[in-house]
């Protein structure tokens, strides 16, 4: 693997670990609110969405990797949100950390396998801006981090 691909993969793993962590120290607390604006979410909700965004930045980074157009012009990531919320949002959390487990798995083997070339590569990401696949991923995990540090904030933890 080459040292870019390495310090991607690193940084994934560094934020997956403190993610975990933050979970584990959830105990029974998964329906505590974290959001008071927006949709709202509780700490289950955002495990699900955390998941749901890591197999979409997942089919992003792998998409555009590959040549395709994955991303609309005209896509919505506040309505998309909105839509897995109301559509996944009552999913035990013990089904969505499994979920994200088996995503990372999945990115992390495409990693090592894609040609470093291939992270060049430029699309449109949900949230809007056209980058390079490399840029996706380090998105991806500043998203997961983001979200595991509020749920921490939230829950009064600190790992």
């Amino acid at each position: 693997m080459t040292k870019s691909k390495e310090q991607i993969k690193a940084k994934l793993n560094e934020v997956r670990a403190y993610f975990e962590r933050v979970l584990e120290a959830v105990g029974d607390r998964w329906e505590t609110q974290v959001y008071s604006d927006g949709l709202k979410w509780n700490v289950r909700q955002v495990l699900i969405h955390v998941a749901d965004a890591d197999r979409g930045h997942n089919r992003q980074a792998m998409g555009y990797a590959a040549g395709e157009k994955v991303i609309p012009d005209d896509f919505d990531v506040q309505r998309y949100n909105t839509r897995t919320t109301e559509k996944y949002g009552n999913k035990p959390a013990e089904q969505a950390w499994a979920e994200l487990r088996e995503s990372r798995v999945a990115l992390l083997a495409w990693l090592e396998s894609v040609d470093e070339d291939k992270l060049d590569l430029e699309g449109r990401h949900a949230s809007g801006p056209i980058m390079p696949v490399r840029n996706m991923l380090r998105l991806q995990a500043l998203h997961e981090q983001a979200h595991a540090q509020d749920i921490a904030k939230a829950l009064g933890i600190e790992v």
